[in-house]
């Protein structure tokens, strides 16, 4: 008989998961042409749900139905959702109109999602497929210049819940991502802005040459747009360069559970700024303003060099990116950013800052930050901003003292 004294514990069973996942990010050139047959082999004998946002309905919808129209002429194995857009569309109600409509369609577990859009298509169509039917097949089709560089590489799928950005999610492996570059055509300039600033990111961090790259290139980047067929390739080179630093950065540490991540550079205060502003600012402006205000931090420090720290906000105003918001960035509405980072990474700090161009390092933990530097360096960047900096050719005197 056993003692009833003590406990038993007895184990019954051990369960182990041993699956190599990969995906690949891929560019293809006119993906949506009847003579590209690359995403039909990748699709054939699936049922399909295609999801994508008014923009890309409007300005692709006809030339991607002939494309699947051509290559799956049976009817019902295609099917079309057109959800709508905007980060006060990125919640759990439009996860649910795409399973929704999933089940309507009778997609079963062999099906694949395929998303067409920016980031708010791809992560809401990246959670919803984790969960139809406990997980079906998805596609990236990264239609924004912040998608190919940034959403497009990583795996994480999220959505914004009760005024926090990004609250409710999963990882979420793709089955592929595709880079088209004639998508970037059609993008308005605040679009490609947006897709600049993380691409800054990662010169910052990471990649001298690739800051320089931007420094020298974004005049030809804004007016031609990635369009190949008018860019030189060491313009078309920015990009793969951002992704290749991205994916190195994200491949050892997919699910997050290392929070120091020097990619998390410009997205510590970000999503409170983008919250706060009610989506004034998109997520590439917001992460602009949070890199010019951790790079101000980082000066203060005494950790990065005047030249590096003008550098970087002559960039990011040359291209016309916002580096500070008066109303927005208050030290207390900033400081609940910080806050909600720390919950985020479990106790953890971790603010990246710039030590020069091309290297970053990180501020560990609250205990070694005075609030009183986040406090001047809001004062300095509200003075700094009405300065207007302009950069002529790598850098120039400016009308602005810079604190100094």
């Amino acid at each position: 008989m056993a003692d009833d004294k003590h406990d038993s514990i007895t184990q019954l069973a051990q369960i182990e998961e041993r699956i190599l996942k990969t995906y690949q990010v891929i560019s293809c050139q006119n993906l949506f042409s009847p003579e590209n047959s690359f995403l039909y082999e990748r699709c054939k004998g699936r049922k399909i749900l295609i999801i994508s946002g008014p923009t890309v309905s409007k300005l692709y919808g006809q030339k991607i139905q002939a494309y699947f129209n051509y290559f799956f002429p049976l009817q019902g194995h295609v099917n079309f959702l057109q959800i709508k857009t905007g980060e006060e569309n990125k919640n759990l109600h439009t996860v649910q109109e795409i399973c929704k409509a999933a089940q309507d369609y009778k997609i079963d577990r062999q099906g694949i999602f395929i998303a067409i859009g920016g980031g708010i298509v791809l992560d809401t169509v990246g959670l919803a497929a984790s969960i139809y039917k406990k997980s079906v097949d998805y596609i990236k089709i990264n239609t924004t210049l912040v998608a190919q560089v940034d959403v497009g590489v990583g795996i994480k799928a999220a959505v914004n819940f009760h005024e926090s950005k990004n609250e409710i999610g999963t990882y979420k492996f793709p089955l592929l991502s595709i880079n088209d570059p004639s998508f970037l055509k059609t993008l308005n300039d605040r679009e490609i802005r947006c897709g600049l600033s993380e691409m800054i990111k990662m010169g910052i961090i990471l990649n001298r040459q690739l800051f320089e790259m931007l420094e020298q290139r974004f005049q030809n980047i804004m007016q031609h747009k990635f369009d190949l067929s008018k860019m030189k390739q060491i313009d078309c080179d920015i990009i793969s360069d951002s992704i290749t630093g991205m994916a190195a950065q994200l491949r050892p540490n997919l699910y997050e559970t290392d929070t120091k991540r020097l990619v998390d550079f410009g997205h510590t205060l970000s999503p409170q700024i983008e919250m706060t502003s009610v989506y004034r600012y998109k997520h590439g402006e917001a992460v602009a303003i949070d890199m010019a205000i951790s790079s101000r931090i980082a000066y203060l420090l005494g950790k990065l060099g005047l030249e590096a720290f003008e550098r970087i906000i002559g960039l990011l105003t040359n291209i016309g990116l916002p580096i500070f918001d008066a109303e927005i960035c208050t030290f207390d509405n900033l400081w609940m950013g910080v806050e909600k980072t720390i919950i985020r990474k479990n106790g953890d700090f971790n603010l990246v800052i710039p030590l020069d161009i091309g290297h970053a390092s990180f501020i560990f933990s609250i205990s070694d930050f005075d609030p009183a530097i986040l406090r001047q360096a809001i004062a300095d960047m509200n003075i700094i901003s009405n300065c207007k900096l302009t950069l002529a050719s790598k850098y120039e005197k400016r009308a602005c003292h810079l604190g100094r």
